[in-house]
């Protein structure tokens, strides 16, 4: 059996306290994390969304011991709406888990959409962890550009520009669907949907101006999150 490294470690350890602190806030306060338990469906929202945290979380940890130097970072409002980002994504699965475990307004819908929420849950995971494996070392959840980083057209960046972008919305609104929140879907199109449009077009601005002719072909090719959509 392959030893886990203390990097791996520390991935885990944070992703499963991350994963406490998204179960047990609403169980602790609707019925004890006994009846999340015991409910399959809060299972396997949190069996999927830990591997989540584990494909977003490893880059950042494996970073901390060789920190790149940067060539151009955006300013500080985009530190401000990345926590907004990341914190309207907890709140999306809060009120899910929430809304599941009060029961609140019943089954909003059956288990074809359940299925729907958990295959756009586990692609949008399947699609993030592509486009940070195939970035590498270049991987990083602030919005700046790293020291001899290439423009990345090949591959998933192919078919869209912002690949992990449109992952992270597959996992909160496969969350929702799954949980059969409305709450949650609410959260997803009042705020994470909105915030992340905001980073795709700050990006944009900012990879134009380091990579300039090169970054305006590729954009004339290939959309942002949707094909033929957006």
């Amino acid at each position: 059996m392959a030893e886990l490294r203390p990097a791996g470690m520390g991935c885990l350890a944070f992703a499963l306290a991350l994963q406490a602190a998204i179960v047990l806030a609403p169980a602790a306060f609707l019925g004890g994390f006994g009846l999340a338990l015991e409910d399959p469906v809060i299972v396997a929202f949190v069996a999927a969304t830990t591997v989540f945290c584990l494909v977003d979380v490893a880059p950042g940890l494996r970073r901390l011991a060789a920190p790149e130097a940067t060539v151009r970072r955006a300013g500080p409002a985009m530190n401000r709406l990345a926590a907004v980002s990341g914190t309207a994504i907890l709140v999306a699965f809060w009120a899910g888990i929430s809304e599941r475990l009060g029961g609140f307004l019943g089954e909003p819908w059956g288990w074809n959409v359940r299925g729907v929420g958990m295959a756009a849950l586990l692609g949008g995971i399947a699609l993030r962890d592509a486009a940070i494996r195939q970035l590498g070392e270049f991987f990083v959840t602030e919005l700046r550009v790293l020291d001899g980083q290439p423009l990345e057209t090949r591959g998933i960046y192919r078919i869209v520009r912002h690949p992990s972008e449109l992952g992270m919305l597959g996992v909160v609104l496969g969350a929702a669907l799954w949980l059969g929140s409305l709450a949650a879907l609410a959260v997803f199109f009042l705020a994470v949907l909105p915030a992340t449009v905001v980073r795709v077009r700050r990006e944009n601005a900012l990879l134009r101006e380091v990579f300039g002719l090169a970054y305006e072909d590729w954009a004339r090719r290939v959309w942002n999150l949707v094909p033929r959509v957006y």
